[in-house]
């Protein structure tokens, strides 16, 4: 997300994901282009499931495995959106707002310890109030 997130700031939001940029455009490309946009997709989103599994451990259950393959493909789907945004607004608000998001849900989803503070963003986002729950 790091590196992603340097190279729209250096290429001034002009350039984004070329597989995001083939996907909204599906419907006028080849039938053929489908099927490997979709392998590529599927691709990524294995790397992102062998990473999510390696924060689990040595031994994930079950219930984290097949979290960690909901969370990769809720992560492409997601990231890809926050990139189009932020090449709209040319500002990378939205890749912060998502990779915070996502972190911390990933984190709960996977039973493990949030990040303290997911450092994507040069500086810190702004902690939340939250209302405890009555015990």
């Amino acid at each position: 997300m790091h590196d992603a997130r340097a190279g729209m700031i250096r290429y001034n939001f002009r350039r984004g994901c070329l597989i995001g940029n083939l996907g909204q455009e599906i419907d006028t490309l080849p039938d053929s282009f489908r099927n490997m946009l979709l392998t590529i997709l599927e691709g990524w989103e294995q790397r992102v499931t062998d990473c999510l599994l390696a924060a689990c451990g040595p031994h994930p259950s079950t219930t984290q495995k097949q979290a960690c393959t909901r969370l990769s493909r809720y992560f492409w789907i997601g990231w890809e959106g926050a990139v189009l945004r932020a090449r709209m607004e040319q500002t990378p608000e939205a890749l912060d707002l998502y990779a915070t998001f996502y972190l911390a849900q990933a984190a709960v989803e996977l039973g493990i310890r949030p990040p303290a503070i997911p450092r994507v963003s040069p500086a810190p986002p702004v902690p939340a109030k939250t209302v405890q729950a009555a015990t």
